[in-house]
């Protein structure tokens, strides 16, 4: 999938493009003029918008080509928006194995155990106070969730 071919897009005669578009074969008219390129002709740092075919779900998207060439120069592959998202996440949590996890979660006790005494922060009373005195402040009870329950029981009664 990946780049719509065939397409073709607006440019302009400015600058280095002038030079790059002579090579592959346009002829020059005037600086500043728009032109109609071939998609595959643009330059590697062309910032003109493409449209695209992402290659895991195949949505269709507007994309910058510098980004598009990028993206296909680091992963080999176009994805738009929602599955670059996914892909970083299930990349990065495929990274940790079990064992590293494990390892995390004996440093966090540990750090807490050293400044706290305590494997949790929650288990020492300061936090503890700390917690209910802003949702009294911010909620009007100690827990978040105590007024929405009181609310969904007298809602269900009915």
């Amino acid at each position: 999938m990946g780049l719509v071919l065939p397409q073709t897009v607006k440019a302009k005669w400015q600058g280095r493009a002038i030079t790059h578009y002579i090579s592959k074969g346009y002829k020059f008219t005037n600086r500043g003029d728009e032109l109609e390129v071939n998609v595959e002709d643009l330059s590697k740092g062309s910032e003109i918008k493409v449209r695209c075919n992402c290659d895991y779900c195949g949505e269709s998207s507007i994309v910058m080509y510098c980004n598009y060439v990028k993206q296909i120069a680091k992963f080999g592959n176009f994805s738009c928006r929602k599955c670059s998202r996914a892909i970083r996440v299930k990349q990065t949590w495929q990274q940790k194995t079990d064992i590293q996890i494990k390892e995390i979660n004996e440093k966090k006790k540990q750090t807490c155990r050293k400044k706290y005494g305590k494997d949790n922060p929650f288990q020492v009373e300061k936090f503890k106070t700390i917690a209910k005195q802003t949702c009294r402040e911010k909620y009007g009870k100690d827990y978040f969730f105590a007024n929405r329950r009181r609310k969904r029981k007298k809602k269900t009664k009915l």
